[in-house]
């Protein structure tokens, strides 16, 4: 099965998703396709050390924060992004990660395409990733800027909790240029995702921009919020634009990452049921030594049969509450490989 290889300018390795388009792929059972990605993913870093002769050190290796009965697994120097957060051991999410563009044109590139330092990771509940760049408008004088994305996992009896919070920050000194930031957030939630695979319906509200997504997993009664709020100062909520898909293509991830001067559709409020997939995307422009941080927090709620058990995320911060899946799709979990 072919997996489609990039070693970005940094030395970080990003294996793209292009697989999981294939009817192949599709009609495999959630765990059978998680470890299918993860074992995609580390013959892509393989291929790609062996093709530009990068050292070891070269690829950011993917980072693991745990408390209590959770767990979540960034790949911060890819665009997998979130890959894993599982709670009681049940993964919900396939991908979610953040792309950028500064200025009114050129192409969007996923963070990790800029010069990363080493995670920061002083409990094994949080990690913290510093992303920098320079943005040289024509014409103008160079702008620095840097992109920090913490995460950071609680858990509980019965539920946890996965806060996320991203600080864009303009380094120009006094008098310098200001920086017209397009940052844009992309998720991929596959809810309770073997019972039955790619079944979720998804609807986006809220004003003065869609800043809600719901997203509902057919045959059970899981349930996803997402919420960009504000709380204070400089702290951002509301997206500027927004766009939902549906089906087993990557329309918004390709266009991400294939469309200059891209600008998110807005149009349809809903998607699904399928394979629901959705993006916001925030425009500010950064004046010299100003910054945006931004907040975003998720509720869900999953139930299944026969075992009580809940489960919470939050992304910036994500939630899902819930109970346990049957036995058996328990039991295919733990044979999931990590």
């Amino acid at each position: 099965m072919p997996v489609v290889i990039k070693a970005s300018n940094n030395g970080f390795v990003d294996a793209t998703k292009k697989l999981i388009c294939l009817p192949s792929y599709l009609g495999l059972a959630g765990e059978r396709r998680e470890a299918l990605r993860r074992a995609a993913l580390t013959t892509a870093a393989a291929a790609a050390m062996a093709a530009t002769a990068l050292p070891a050190y070269a690829i950011v290796p993917p980072s693991t924060i745990t408390d209590a009965n959770a767990s979540a697994t960034i790949y911060t120097g890819s665009s997998f992004g979130l890959d894993n957060f599982s709670v009681n051991g049940i993964n919900q999410v396939q991908q979610q990660w953040f792309w950028y563009r500064v200025g009114s044109t050129g192409l969007q590139l996923p963070i990790n395409d800029l010069t990363q330092s080493p995670v920061v990771q002083t409990v094994p509940s949080k990690i913290d990733a510093l992303y920098t760049g320079t943005y040289s408008p024509v014409g103008g004088t160079a702008v620095p800027f840097s992109v920090d994305v913490q995460y950071q996992i609680l858990g509980g009896t019965n539920s946890a909790t996965l806060a996320e919070t991203i600080t864009i920050q303009n380094t120009a000194g006094s008098g310098g240029g200001s920086l017209p930031m397009h940052f844009f957030q992309y998720s991929d939630f596959d809810l309770n995702a073997s019972l039955p695979a790619n079944q979720d319906t998804l609807v986006l509200s809220g004003t003065p921009t869609e800043n809600t997504a719901d997203q509902y997993h057919v045959g059970s009664s899981t349930h996803l919020n997402v919420s960009a709020s504000s709380l204070s100062g400089s702290i951002v909520g509301a997206p500027d634009h927004y766009q939902v898909e549906s089906g087993g293509g990557l329309v918004i991830e390709n266009a991400l990452s294939s469309t200059a001067d891209l600008q998110l559709s807005d149009g349809s409020l809903t998607a699904g049921p399928g394979d629901v997939k959705w993006a916001w995307e925030w425009d500010p422009n950064i004046p010299a030594s100003g910054s945006t941080t931004l907040y975003i927090s998720s509720t869900g709620t999953i139930t299944g049969v026969p075992e009580p058990a809940s489960a919470m995320v939050m992304l910036g911060g994500v939630s899902l509450w819930g109970l346990r899946r049957p036995r058996r799709a328990k039991s295919a979990q733990a044979q999931r490989t990590t």
